[in-house]
């Protein structure tokens, strides 16, 4: 019950963290990338994406070590460009995908709305990024992008 209740609130903010971003870019996000090692807890991504109603994909697990190698590539030009390595990964590394469930046995998708920060809206606009207020950038977190259409 108590890892249930942690899982919920991950997910749950990170549908906070979602609707935020998109009401910041006034775009709808398709998909929710997740990386690193938070990819090996398959109910926790089956979650998210119950609770944000988007597609996750998960992996691959050591993104900050496969993203260094493939930069280092490309600069000595083993790799061309940005696509490539991208295709690169595609090609190596197994890639998860979750698919929001219609009735989902978590109580995310039946919570109305999210509880909001004593302080007001979590996110704030600075020299033009958007912050959350525990200072970390929230367009892209080290673990979690999304993709707009």
């Amino acid at each position: 019950e108590v890892v249930r209740c942690i899982y919920e609130s991950l997910a749950l903010k990170y549908r906070h963290t979602v609707e935020n971003i998109q009401t910041l870019r006034g775009k709808k996000a398709t998909m929710i990338n997740v990386v690193g090692g938070g990819t090996k807890d398959h109910f926790l991504s089956q979650m998210t994406a119950d609770a944000c109603g988007l597609a996750v994909s998960a992996g691959p697990e050591e993104a900050t070590s496969i993203g260094n190698l493939l930069a280092q590539m490309m600069a000595v030009g083993a790799i061309k460009d940005l696509s490539e390595a991208r295709q690169v990964v595609a090609n190596s590394f197994e890639v998860k995908h979750y698919a929001p469930t219609a009735a989902s046995s978590s109580s995310c998708n039946r919570r109305s709305a999210l509880p909001r920060h004593p302080w007001g809206n979590s996110l704030h606009r600075w020299r033009g990024r958007t912050f959350d207020f525990y200072g970390g950038y929230a367009e892209k977190f080290p673990h979690f992008q999304l993709n707009f259409v």
